[in-house]
């Protein structure tokens, strides 16, 4: 049904944007990572229904068609999923931090789904059939599996395109690989059938490569090598240099400045508020008001709730 209602969505020429609360997101997740898939759903659809275009619940609901009609729901989902990601970019929610929300996203949805595939295997060996298998198994035809495979081909491209260097593309890589795996293991049980398996997955480019994690700073460095040396002091009892140390250790924290630490985490900081820093000041002129001293605790409570305030 939520599929009916995210096509009717994706139809409708211009639709207004309409965050969702982040008590309902909560409870959605809470449902979702206790496997009440039902109820989750449930959520889901009423949100569609009140035209909620969030990238996270629509991922969501993308994994419970997967629970409920298996691998081959994906043949149906992923046009969708580009439809959404193309043309109603403006329209999709959360508006805050939406292309990181959008990568994360996909991937949650993949990694879920290779996952559950890989427990399904589990129970193979263990001669135990999961409903989701039977249904990739028995009740999904060698041409279903090709449209499929097509619908990947298309989707990789398509995000590739979108996001050359995401690290969500390994997990769409690994999603093809996964599903023409499948399409080998299913058509040696029909002999009867001529069957052409396509090395799709070959077509597709290759996945990006992993991009470096940031190098410690050497500030950084420097301050976790004293609170280890700091430790090794204390074993040996070596107190005098230990107190030093320590000295050396409560200076560096009480003048604690993190873009010492971590440059590279500030930059775009620095470079977005240089960049509006006149729009910002007038804002902040602003801080004396009752409003703005709530919205700073609010802040500081609870972030996702302070993005969605209005």
């Amino acid at each position: 049904m939520a599929l009916e209602l995210l096509e009717k969505l994706l139809e409708e020429k211009k639709l207004a944007k309409k965050p969702i609360k982040a008590q309902h997101f909560d409870e959605i997740v809470k449902l979702m990572e206790e496997e009440e898939a039902l109820s989750a759903q449930k959520k889901i659809e009423t949100l569609l229904k009140e035209k909620h275009l969030d990238i996270r619940i629509i991922s969501f609901y993308s994994y419970i068609d997967f629970i409920e009609n298996g691998i081959v729901s994906l043949s149906n989902t992923l046009p969708l999923l580009q439809t959404l990601l193309d043309e109603k970019w403006d329209e999709l929610q959360p508006e805050t931090l939406l292309e990181e929300h959008a990568q994360t996203s996909i991937n949650w949805l993949f990694s879920h789904i290779i996952k559950k595939l890989k427990y399904c295997e589990k129970l193979l060996q263990r001669g135990t059939k999961h409903p989701i298998w039977k249904k990739c198994e028995k009740e999904t035809t060698l041409e279903q599996y090709d449209t499929l495979i097509v619908a990947i081909k298309t989707f990789t491209t398509f995000f590739q395109t979108k996001w050359p260097e995401s690290q969500t593309l390994e997990r769409i890589h690994h999603m093809n690989k996964r599903t023409n795996e499948m399409k080998r293991l299913f058509a040696k049980r029909e002999p009867e059938e001529e069957l052409k398996i396509e090395e799709i997955e070959d077509e597709l480019p290759p996945p990006p490569k992993k991009i470096a994690e940031p190098i410690p700073s050497k500030p950084f460095e420097k301050l976790i090598l004293q609170l280890k040396t700091f430790e090794e002091l204390i074993e040996k009892e070596s107190y005098n240099k230990a107190a030093i140390c320590a000295r050396a250790i409560t200076h560096e924290i009480e003048h604690f400045d993190p873009t010492h630490y971590f440059p590279e985490h500030f930059s775009n900081f620095f470079s977005l508020h240089a960049k509006h820093a006149d729009t910002i000041a007038r804002h902040q002129e602003s801080q004396e008001k009752l409003q703005w001293k709530l919205l700073e605790n609010l802040l500081k409570v609870d972030i996702n709730a302070f993005i969605d305030w209005t």
